[in-house]
């Protein structure tokens, strides 16, 4: 244990550097040692949880050591980790909101790094120039695969991190992720073993073809939580939180790994272990990737954090603009992809507050962050953290996620940059019976058929798909050297494909 002084050093650095430090004896010995763990949590918050909670914070031994601007260092008993997510939940409808730490030094140091983590690019400036790969890969967004990975994941008990449930449902997500990255030698996928958590960090590595030691990264948690005392093993099924954010990028490395789109940087896909218990899986890796552990070169980190609840008629996505937490300038990459590339979607801002997502522990060591939420922060989904989280809260539907789908697509192709090969095929337009010829064929607006005269036997094809005001766009979007019937939704920003 460091000594006493050692303590006084750090609060003083602190009140020189970052203003009035509120130091208080970190010397507690009430609690025993493999119950003592340090959190780091907003201070009005904190306050909040303990005049809530009343007579019961005792119970927890929470002991505040320092404050500094705005965020409190706090000793607390293991045990009553469990209540304050609770409480923090009731309270400010937030996951988590603190930062778990396995030492006092440890706790200090990360809120020195919030602190004076700077706004900055580590790229040479974002540019949306890639729109030749790009307006390939969203058309292939498909809902019903998204929907089929938020009810598999919402059908486990609960996905709480220390409950075989959550090992189980780990190891469901790295199942999936295997049978996509078995399609190529070049994506691959492992598990990240935290000290905090039995359950492991699911990531998948596409490696960059020209910047391999750049990396792209975009994350989801995978594990649930149910609000309320004595709810540990209770049902939590947590389809919106945070099923929904591991099905719209399970869908996208879906898309980008069948198109064979090698990016320039690497890209990782990270299913976070922990995050509703103090962030604790992102916090590792995002700590272990930082400047002072490794040669790594985060450029930019992306946060999927509920994605399937449209909690506003007017609004679409909600990037979350906290200073302290996100980059601005990255926060105006995003919002300029989705002008770009999906223009019917309306976008606003929000705040979440102190360490409510895991983009929160990229900025804390340096690496710019955005999160894209699914309403305006308090127009979420008011059933997290409870039984009903599930997938008729969104209408049984994963309309709203395929959104978010389309923008980690979009964030993908213009961070990473890379491209799609061409398909095999003779590049004929119009060739829908892929015989390399043109077929004759025609689009009737009023019933809104599709007609063609297949070239390869004197046959014709008829169908009815989309509507008089829809943007024709056929193409080649599966890669069997075939035209597909495809159209382009401008009223929704929806892409349709006939397969």
């Amino acid at each position: 244990m460091l000594g006493k002084s050692r303590y006084l050093a750090i609060a003083f650095v602190f009140a020189a550097v970052f203003g009035a430090v509120l130091y208080l004896n970190p010397f507690t010995p009430e609690v025993a040692a493999d119950k003592q763990v340090w959190i780091s949590i907003d201070e009005l918050e904190l306050a909040t949880v303990q005049r809530e909670m009343g007579d019961a914070a005792s119970n927890f031994d929470i002991d505040v050591s320092g404050v500094t601007a705005g965020i409190a260092i706090a000793r607390v008993n293991s045990d009553g980790l469990a209540a304050i997510s609770d409480q923090m939940h009731i309270s400010f409808r937030k996951c988590g909101g603190y930062v778990l730490h396995p030492t006092q030094e440890n706790a200090f140091a990360h809120v020195e790094k919030v602190l004076s983590a700077k706004d900055f690019e580590r790229i040479g400036g974002y540019s949306i120039d890639n729109q030749a790969n790009v307006d390939q890969l969203l058309p292939q967004a498909v809902e019903t695969n998204i929907r089929q990975t938020i009810s598999d994941l919402e059908a486990f008990h609960t996905r709480r991190h220390d409950q075989p449930t959550g090992l189980e449902s780990a190891q469901h997500i790295k199942d999936a992720w295997d049978a996509i990255a078995s399609q190529r030698a070049d994506v691959s996928v492992n598990t990240f073993n935290h000290t905090s958590s039995p359950q492991p960090s699911v990531i998948l590595t596409i490696q960059g073809a020209e910047f391999p030691a750049e990396y792209v990264v975009l994350g989801a948690h995978q594990d649930s939580i149910r609000t309320g005392s004595g709810n540990t093993t209770a049902r939590a099924p947590g389809a919106d939180d945070d099923a929904s954010g591991i099905a719209s990028l399970t869908e996208a490395i879906r898309i980008l790994v069948e198109s064979g789109f090698t990016p320039d940087r690497t890209v990782q896909f990270m299913a976070y272990a922990a995050e509703e218990v103090g962030l604790r899986g992102s916090n590792e890796i995002a700590t272990q990737y930082s400047p002072a552990n490794s040669n790594i070169n985060v450029i930019g980190a992306l946060q999927l954090d509920m994605t399937n609840f449209k909690g506003s008629p007017t609004v679409d996505v909600s990037l979350i603009s906290d200073s302290a937490h996100t980059n601005s300038g990255q926060n105006q990459f995003v919002s300029d992809l989705i002008s770009e590339y999906l223009p019917n979607l309306t976008v606003t801002t929000s705040n979440c507050g102190y360490g409510c997502s895991d983009h929160a522990s990229w900025s804390a060591n340096g690496f710019p962050a955005s999160f894209p939420f699914e309403a305006p922060f308090g127009q979420h989904n008011g059933q997290i953290h409870r039984a009903g989280d599930t997938l008729t809260q969104s209408g049984g539907t994963a309309d709203h996620a395929v959104k978010f789908t389309r923008i980690a697509l979009a964030y993908v192709g213009e961070l990473a940059k890379g491209t799609i090969p061409e398909a095999p095929s003779s590049g004929t337009r119009f060739d829908f019976d892929g015989d390399s010829k043109t077929d004759v064929s025609i689009f009737r607006p009023g019933p809104a058929e599709w007609w063609y005269l297949k070239s390869s036997d004197g046959g014709n094809f008829a169908a009815q798909f989309g509507t008089a005001t829809d943007t024709l766009s056929p193409a080649d979007y599966t890669g069997d050297g075939k035209t597909d019937i495809a159209f382009f939704r401008p009223g929704t920003s929806e892409w349709f494909v006939l397969r």
